[in-house]
């Protein structure tokens, strides 16, 4: 079995972001995509190209050709075993975002609806024509002594990208 060789751009190993990175994708033009708690970034050469502050905290990102796709989560301030506070300035709607991509800049060409929680996994289908985007539902917001706060669940939503119709995966077509 053969193995892809992979080769940085320069010998540098590291370049800093502007926030915690949350999530990466690489486009085929070898743009970097970065979804980090205050936006998205794009990096191309180890080279920052392109920044997009967000309203939103992007959680989850994919490419696919001139398309991106952007999943947004809650903002928490606080978690602990007995408490979950949602930073009400920064709480979201959870939903997924459709970017186009020109080699310069992101612009906004969608708004996905579907998900109730969290983002917590995106991805294109290989044609492209498809996202399906995952989400977290917490079950104990208030934990009780004897319950786990972390328990958690989730759903699994297929969008159609020209539609942008949302299904759930297991519905008959």
């Amino acid at each position: 079995m053969k193995f892809p060789t992979v080769s940085l751009y320069s010998s540098q190993a590291s370049l800093s972001t502007k926030s915690q990175p949350k999530s990466i994708a690489v486009g085929e033009d070898g743009s970097v995509f970065l979804a980090e708690i205050n936006g998205l970034e794009v990096v191309r050469d180890n080279q920052k190209t392109f920044e997009l502050p967000t309203s939103f905290t992007p959680s989850a990102i994919d490419v696919h050709g001139s398309l991106v796709v952007v999943g947004g989560e809650v903002g928490y301030l606080y978690h602990s075993r007995f408490l979950l506070v949602i930073d009400s300035a920064n709480a979201q709607d959870s939903k997924v975002r459709l970017y186009n991509w020109d080699s310069r800049s992101l612009k906004e060409a969608g708004l996905l609806e579907g998900n109730k929680g969290p983002i917590s996994a995106i991805r294109f289908s290989p044609d492209g024509t498809k996202v399906v985007s995952g989400d977290v539902s917490f079950v104990n917001f208030f934990a009780l002594p004897e319950t786990d706060p972390t328990q958690s669940s989730g759903k699994l939503f297929l969008f159609d990208v020209k539609g942008k119709q949302a299904r759930h995966p297991t519905e008959p077509k």
